[in-house]
C-alpha cells in the first residue's frame, strides 16, 4: 500500500482516479479570491472539486512555500487548464 500511495497514486491523472494535480489559470469573480490568484509569483494547481467548493494548491515560485484553498463554484467564473510540468 504505501507503494501505491507514495509512488502510483501522486502520478496518475485525476481523469482516472488518481491524486495528481492539474496547473489552471482561474478567472474569479471575488475580490478577495482575485487578488490571491493574481499574483504573479502564484502557480496554481487543481486538487478537488465537489458540488459546492474546489480545492486549489497555490505554489509560491520564489519561496517555494504553498498553500490550499477552497473556493466557492459559485465565485470562480473560468478555469483555463495549461500543461503540467
Amino acid at each position: 500500500m504505501p507503494l501505491y500511495a507514495n509512488g502510483i497514486y501522486p502520478n496518475l491523472p485525476q481523469q482516472v482516479g488518481g491524486g495528481q494535480v492539474v496547473k489552471v489559470e482561474l478567472i474569479v469573480s471575488d475580490d478577495e479570491t482575485k487578488s490571491l490568484m493574481l499574483n504573479p509569483e502564484n502557480e496554481i494547481y487543481l486538487i478537488d472539486r465537489t458540488t459546492n467548493n474546489t480545492l486549489f494548491l497555490l505554489v509560491d515560485k520564489s519561496t517555494d512555500k504553498y498553500k490550499v484553498v477552497e473556493i466557492p463554484n459559485a465565485s470562480i467564473k473560468s478555469t483555463i487548464y495549461k500543461t503540467s510540468p
